[in-house]
C-alpha cells in the first residue's frame, strides 16, 4: 500500500456546461491514499537551490555549476513587473563545458534584451531548482526554436517511454511590445522518439527538458478554451491520489491585450476532474496537459492573493528542503510560475507578472511570492519530496 498523507483541497470555480458558464463551486476534493499498483523506484534526488537577479542592464546571467546533465533537471520560477516579451520572457537551461568558448558548464538565464518597462525599475528574480538522482531516471534536453518552423518537431537524441516521462519547459526567449501568440508554448511528448513545441505564431526559442524517471505514470491529454470560456473541465480516469498536473497553452491574441485573458490556471480538483480557469475570456488557446503520477511524495496548493498581496507562506508538514521542490502547474511562459489573475488595467495592459511567483523551499514551509501585486491572484502549483518514495 502506498503510505502518503491525506490532504483536502477546496476550491472555488466558475462551472462549464453545455457551452456556457455558470456560476458554481467545485466540491472540496479529498485525496488521502493511493492504490495498490503502486510502483516503487530507486531514484532518489537532491535539490540544490538559489536565485539569480537578472537587472535592467544585464542580458543573460551565467552560473557555474556541473550537475550531471543525463541525471539532473532544472525547474525554475520567476518574479517580475515586465509588460513586454522583449524585457519579461526569460529562459534558463543547463549547459554543458563548451572546450572551444573555454566555458565551464553551468546554469545560463536570459532575456532577449537589456532594459525594462516595469516602473518603477524592479529586477527579474529567478528562483531554480536543480534535482540530481543517484539513479532510476533519464533526461533528455535541448532547445527548440520555431521562428523559422511553426510547429517544430523535435525528434529526441534517444527513446523515452512515455508512459513514464514528462516535459519540463525552460521558459522562452522572445521579443515585442506586448505578450501574444508567438510567446506562449504549447508542447506534447507525441511519442517514444517525438517532441513537438508550438506557438499561436512563429516564434520562440524554448529549452525543454524530457524527464524519464522508474515507477512514475504519466498520461496526456489536450483541450480548448473558446474566446469566450473562462473555464473548462476536463474528465480523467485511472488517476491515482497524489498526482500533479503540468500544462502549456497557446494564445492566439496578435497585439497586446489586458494580462486577465492570457493567463491560466490548471487545478487537479479530484481523481477524475482537471480544471483549467482565468478570470476574464478573450482569447482562444490550445491547452495540453499531462497528469503525473510520481513514487515520491507529492501534494497540490493553490494560493490565492488579494489586490496588494505580494507574499504568502504556506506550511508542508515534515517537507525537507535538501530533497524536495515547488514549481507551478502552469509552464507555457516564464519556467513554472503562472496562474490566473484579474489585471486588467488599460494602460499597462499585459503586466503577466501579477500571475507569476517564485517558490522557495526552506524546512516545513514553501514561500510564494510575485513582484507585481496590484490585482488579485491564484497560482496553483505543486511540491515533490524526491527523497520520500511513498510506495516503500
Amino acid at each position: 500500500m502506498r503510505k502518503e498523507l491525506g490532504f483536502t483541497l477546496s476550491v472555488a470555480l466558475a462551472a462549464v456546461g453545455c457551452g456556457d458558464n455558470n456560476d458554481s463551486t467545485v466540491d472540496a476534493a479529498v485525496i488521502d491514499a493511493a492504490p495498490d499498483a503502486c510502483v516503487g523506484s530507486t531514484a532518489r534526488g537532491t535539490v540544490t537551490r538559489g536565485d539569480i537577479t537578472i537587472d535592467s542592464t544585464q542580458r543573460t546571467v551565467f552560473m557555474a555549476m556541473s550537475p550531471p546533465l543525463d541525471r539532473s533537471v532544472l525547474f525554475f520560477s520567476v518574479r517580475e513587473a515586465e509588460s513586454s516579451p522583449r524585457f519579461g520572457a526569460v529562459r534558463c537551461e543547463l549547459v554543458p563545458e563548451n572546450t572551444a568558448t573555454a566555458t565551464p558548464a553551468g546554469l545560463a538565464c536570459e532575456h532577449e534584451s537589456p532594459g525594462t518597462d516595469s516602473n518603477p525599475v524592479v529586477p527579474i528574480t529567478v528562483h531554480w531548482q536543480v534535482v540530481t538522482f543517484d539513479q532510476g531516471v533519464k533526461v533528455l534536453r535541448g532547445l527548440t526554436d520555431t521562428s523559422a518552423v511553426n510547429p517544430q518537431t523535435v525528434t529526441l537524441p534517444s527513446s523515452v517511454d512515455p508512459a513514464k516521462s514528462f516535459l519540463v519547459l525552460g521558459g522562452a526567449w522572445a521579443g515585442g511590445g506586448g505578450w501574444g501568440s508567438n510567446d506562449f508554448s504549447i508542447a506534447e511528448l507525441k511519442n517514444a522518439t517525438t517532441l513537438e513545441i508550438r506557438h499561436n505564431a512563429m516564434g520562440s526559442i524554448v529549452p525543454w527538458q524530457v524527464l524519464q524517471i522508474d515507477g512514475a505514470k504519466v498520461q496526456r491529454g489536450t483541450t480548448t478554451l473558446s474566446t469566450t470560456d473562462v473555464m473548462k473541465s476536463v474528465t480523467l480516469t485511472g488517476v491515482a491520489p497524489g498526482s500533479i498536473v503540468l500544462a502549456t497553452h497557446t494564445n492566439d491574441n496578435a497585439s497586446s491585450i489586458i494580462a486577465s485573458p492570457m493567463m491560466l490556471q490548471a487545478t487537479l480538483v479530484s481523481e477524475s476532474s482537471l480544471v483549467f480557469k482565468r478570470t476574464m475570456p478573450g482569447t482562444a488557446m490550445d491547452v495540453a496537459y499531462e497528469i503525473i503520477t510520481l513514487p515520491f511524495f507529492a501534494k497540490q496548493f493553490t494560493t490565492d492573493f488579494a489586490a496588494s498581496e505580494a507574499t504568502k507562506m504556506q506550511s508542508v508538514a515534515n517537507l525537507p528542503a535538501a530533497s524536495s521542490v515547488a514549481f507551478s502547474t502552469m509552464q507555457a511562459i516564464a519556467g513554472h510560475s503562472s496562474g490566473s489573475t484579474a489585471y486588467a488595467d488599460a494602460t499597462t495592459l499585459d503586466l503577466v507578472g501579477e500571475a507569476m511567483a517564485t517558490f522557495t523551499i526552506t524546512a516545513g514551509a514553501v514561500s510564494v511570492q510575485r513582484a507585481s501585486a496590484t490585482s488579485t491572484a491564484s497560482i496553483t502549483w505543486n511540491v515533490v519530496d524526491f527523497g520520500n518514495d511513498v510506495c516503500n
